[in-house]
């Protein structure tokens, strides 16, 4: 026996076995050593290996190579590679002619080739190289051939890109933000429109969150998805607040969510990727504290009222000197009190247009009911000709209102010797009211304005103007300031 055919398992006994005397590559004894040495190798390798000798490329292989013809094995061993590749040689001959013509070596990855098995024409997948062996004389005179089948490898993948793509189209239909992130780093594997709306910014398939999405890395998500790819366990969040880098130039935005980081598990009980939904509560939220400060202030108002009444009612009672004139005093004040509630609904419905109230009327309105006709001097109102516009109205006419009612209930409105002067100054930049109130209880100072005082700040607010108060002797002071808007018609100086 040659040494050089020695081991190599089953193949190795069925070359030594082989009639090669029959074959143009003659008896082992006489062939060359470049064939020796190359057959040596294959046979003591564990990986697929095989030698394609001569121009008509002859083949001997190993036993790790024997499972790639598959039935054609053992058949196959000492025939031409034309033969026994006849379903694939217009892929792999020109290949192989180009190494065995120029000996620069050749190889390839997941190259598909139909192949015949059990009859049947499949399609294969193939990483394998094509090596020159070099003879004697420095011609090439066979190739070394070495590969692996990764058909399967190549259909998993396939099905897995199936799959995202179905997962996306899927989930581009979710009104929910949603998304898979896959690996150690959370690339972005599926992103939906509505999430890349929420993080406002897209293009992070392929991006891990780090990246893609820094402003959350000191928050502490991170290092939740690596608690949930760790551990293999969901965790939910509710009304969580993220800060959001939504747009390029501004400051990052508060977001409240509610998610759900879901670990997506392998076959091998593995978790393989972050599966992630979320949903947007800041608009439900802020539509909430809405609603809330309108039930806060129906409440405010409503008990303003029956504050209102209550006073009405001991004005009334101080200069009625019987039951029949306090009913048509009480009941006087009542229709003035909603006269004044007319006017301020119809001078603040912007769907009627009308001309603009004066300052002056809008007051006298408002404080006629707090006002008996024998106390002309107890309530001063003066100033400048003024024209309030609807776009000021509403706001104006909610301050006066608050100050009037706090006035009735703790100020100078309920105290009988009590005195409220209302002045005004306008020139070209700005219009300043002055409330001035003088009490003898001192009650200015006894009760907090408390949510009133919050509607007054708010609505001044919206004009772009400033309260400010101050304590006079015995009284209090009340300096509203509002500038003159270029862009809306806020109030205009009478000529």
């Amino acid at each position: 026996m040659q040494r050089f055919l020695s081991g190599g398992g089953e193949l190795g006994a069925l070359i030594r076995s082989h009639p090669w005397s029959d074959t143009p590559l003659g008896p082992p004894s006489t062939w060359p050593q470049s064939l020796r040495s190359a057959i040596s190798i294959c046979l003591n390798s564990s990986f697929p290996t095989a030698i394609y000798w001569g121009s008509d490329f002859r083949l001997l292989y190993n036993d790790a190579w024997s499972v790639i013809p598959a039935e054609r094995h053992p058949w196959a061993l000492g025939r031409p590679g034309a033969e026994v590749w006849a379903d694939i040689w217009d892929v792999v001959g020109p290949q192989f002619e180009r190494v065995f013509e120029s000996g620069e070596g050749f190889s390839t990855y997941d190259q598909m080739l139909p192949m015949v098995r059990d009859g049947t024409t499949r399609e294969t997948y193939w990483n394998y190289s094509i090596t020159a062996i070099r003879g004697e004389d420095g011609s090439v005179v066979g190739i070394f051939n070495q590969g692996n089948e990764t058909t399967a490898q190549v259909m998993a993948r396939r099905q897995s890109h199936a799959e995202i793509e179905r997962l996306t189209r899927m989930f581009a239909q979710a009104p929910s933000a949603v998304a898979v992130m896959r690996g150690p780093n959370h690339e972005f594997e599926i992103v939906n429109a509505a999430y890349e709306k929420l993080v406002g910014r897209s293009g992070l398939v392929g991006k891990p969150i780090a990246e893609a999405l820094p402003e959350v890395v000191p928050q502490g998500f991170i290092d939740l998805l690596d608690q949930v790819r760790t551990s293999a366990r969901p965790y939910v969040g509710y009304a969580v607040p993220v800060l959001l880098q939504r747009t390029p130039s501004g400051p990052p935005e508060e977001r409240l969510l509610d998610f759900v980081y879901q670990p997506l598990i392998d076959g091998a009980g593995q978790s393989s990727g972050i599966f992630v939904q979320a949903a947007d509560l800041t608009e439900q939220r802020r539509a909430e504290k809405a609603r809330d400060l309108i039930v806060r202030e129906m409440q405010h108002r409503i008990s303003n009222l029956f504050s209102i009444a209550t006073s009405l009612v001991s004005l009334s009672s101080r200069t009625a000197s019987s039951a029949g004139e306090m009913a048509d005093d009480l009941r006087g004040k009542l229709l003035a009190l909603s006269r004044a509630h007319r006017l301020i609904q119809e001078e603040t419905d912007t769907r009627q247009d009308k001309a603009a109230a004066t300052l002056a009327s809008l007051l006298a309105a408002i404080l006629a009911p707090y006002q008996a006709p024998s106390e002309v001097s107890r309530i001063v109102i003066g100033g400048p000709g003024v024209s309030i516009g609807a776009e000021a109205m509403t706001s104006l006419a909610l301050i006066f209102h608050e100050l009037a009612t706090n006035a009735a209930k703790y100020g100078a409105l309920g105290d009988p010797a009590g005195k409220l002067t209302v002045d005004w100054e306008v020139d070209d930049r700005q219009l300043t009211v002055s409330w001035r109130e003088w009490c003898s209880l001192g009650a200015t100072e006894a009760e907090p304005m408390g949510f009133g005082s919050k509607l007054i700040e708010s609505a001044a607010t919206q004009l772009g103007g400033v309260v400010a108060a101050s304590k006079l002797p015995g009284g209090m002071s009340i300096t509203l300031s509002v500038p003159r808007a270029p862009s809306a018609r806020w109030f205009e100086k009478i000529r």
